[in-house]
């Protein structure tokens, strides 16, 4: 997360303020309208996606599920990491799950 915002506040930083003797970006534009670009750019580009754990989820495994592709999760994507994580709390196998329900789905 820290690498996120690091990231993020030099890249404005520099579009803003311009970085290490270097101009703003697009200096040709009045300010007013890079910050309207700026907020343009978040809403229609930024998704925030809060996923709420339950005391015996591993993280790491959902992090690892969600960016397995580095592709944008379709709602069959969505739907299916639930059925297969209402499985696992149910102590179902969920390879025997994925044969029997879902194979015909890929």
């Amino acid at each position: 997360m820290s690498e996120a915002y690091l990231f993020f506040f030099a890249r404005l930083e520099a579009f803003f303020l311009g970085k290490e003797g270097r101009e703003p970006t697009a200096t040709s534009f009045p300010l007013s309208t890079r910050t309207d670009e700026c907020c343009q750019a978040l809403r229609n580009a930024l998704t925030a996606v809060v996923i709420d754990l339950q005391k015996d989820d591993d993280p790491q495994v959902i992090r690892e599920t969600l960016n397995a592709r580095s592709e944008p999760l379709l709602p069959a994507d969505l739907l299916r990491n639930y059925i297969f994580f209402r499985a696992s709390r149910e102590k179902l196998v969920a390879e025997v799950i994925s044969q029997k329900y879902w194979s015909g789905f890929d």
